[in-house]
């Protein structure tokens, strides 16, 4: 492996010990929070969501503040946290602890989501289902690691870029709370009018079809790249993992995440696929439109909690989601054009911010870049 002037090869083990202080009673452990991979944010660095420990079972991992939780299964979704608390975790994570005389423990968490350990967790993962890394095969695995001098600088960079996220993440909560009691107010107006009807009973009216989608594994991706989206669990990137030579649908759809819960997408036209971890919602009738549905769906589905364990299987989600409107068309589509735009204001004002989102990676890449030092990132990023 070559490697730039200043620069070490050194094997994961070096880099970072695997913790794996086991509790087989999550209730005994001591603790307050419970971290399982549905509370991990994709391309997020802190944890920002937990459980309690006396909602899980079988045999967890301890960690403490600063170690970084790392999911291990499915890696494509980038999921990773540090702690600033003493927690148990899923023992599908890896509990990550910086050796400091090689690398920082600020810069771990960064390393982890660049695009070079990234391609690596994804070569070494086994499983097709759910593919899950193995930390004997990581813990071998040979990386180039810039000096102390450079990691600091680079923590420096991406930890002033979370701040800015931070900012953004903050304002589209409060854009979201405030477009929610705008549709809590046209979900009352209809109350009154109109009649209400479960998921379920539209399903079996065959007003509505629910399914999932099928196993398609990134091997699969790699192996068969392709132009059309295919879209599973992840939340960011519209819900979209990658691209593929084929496709399932050629339509409008309504789409959302069975494991972990996730965002509900409203699909417009065009060709996609959905994997098995995935579910699909299809209109059969003409009495409503899909942005109008859409519109009662996504309040629905902020009103229940999902996880890995309790899924949104459409078996379940048919049972729960109620109640639901049918108006008149003109009336649909009154209340379309209200919500759509408050929405649509609130949708500018956060892309506007969102291209931070955009940047984080490009400025990791640049400041991993072969060849950097602590000037030539300073120089590279415009700092």
């Amino acid at each position: 492996m070559e490697c730039p002037q200043g620069w070490q090869v050194v094997s994961f083990r070096e880099i970072a010990d695997s913790i794996t202080e086991r509790v087989e009673d999550p209730s005994t452990a001591g603790v307050d929070r419970y971290v399982g991979l549905e509370h991990l944010d994709s391309d997020s660095t802190y944890i920002r969501r937990w459980g309690s420990p006396g909602e899980v079972e079988s045999t967890k991992l301890r960690f403490y503040a600063g170690d970084v939780v790392y999911g291990r299964r499915r890696a494509y979704q980038r999921k990773l946290g540090v702690a600033d608390f003493e927690g148990i975790c899923s023992a599908h994570a890896l509990v990550l602890r910086a050796r400091p005389d090689v690398c920082m423990r600020q810069f771990l968490p960064y390393f982890l989501q660049s695009d070079t350990f990234h391609e690596r967790a994804l070569d070494i993962s086994v499983g097709s289902l759910s593919p899950t890394i193995n930390w004997r095969t990581l813990a071998t695995q040979e990386f180039a690691l810039p000096p102390l001098d450079v990691q600091k600088r680079i923590v420096e960079l991406m930890a002033a870029l979370d701040a800015a996220s931070d900012s953004v993440s903050f304002l589209q909560e409060k854009t979201e709370v405030a477009l929610g009691a705008i549709v809590n107010a046209e979900v009352d107006a209809m109350s009154r009018d109109y009649k209400a009807y479960s998921l379920d009973e539209l399903v079996t009216a065959g007003k509505i079809q629910l399914g999932r989608g099928k196993v398609i594994s990134t091997k699969e991706l790699s192996a068969h790249p392709g132009p059309y989206p295919v879209y599973s669990s992840a939340e960011k990137n519209n819900g979209q993992i990658g691209t593929w030579r084929d496709f399932m649908f050629d339509e409008e759809l309504i789409t959302w995440s069975v494991d972990g819960g996730g965002h509900l997408f409203h699909r417009k036209p065009h060709k996609f696929s959905v994997t098995n971890i995935g579910g699909f919602l299809r209109l059969l009738t003409d009495e409503m439109s899909y942005s109008f549905l859409f519109i009662q769906l996504r309040r629905l589905h902020t009103l229940h909690t999902f996880d890995w364990q309790a899924k949104a299987h459409p078996s379940v989600i048919r049972k729960l989601y109620e109640p639901i409107y049918i108006p008149p068309i003109p009336v649909q589509e009154q209340v379309i054009a209200r919500v759509e735009a408050v929405d649509s204001l609130m949708t500018k004002t956060i892309n506007n911010m969102g291209n931070l989102s955009t940047m984080r990676p490009l400025v990791l890449r640049s400041a991993l870049a072969s060849g950097s030092d602590a000037d030539s990132i300073s120089q590279r990023t415009g700092d």
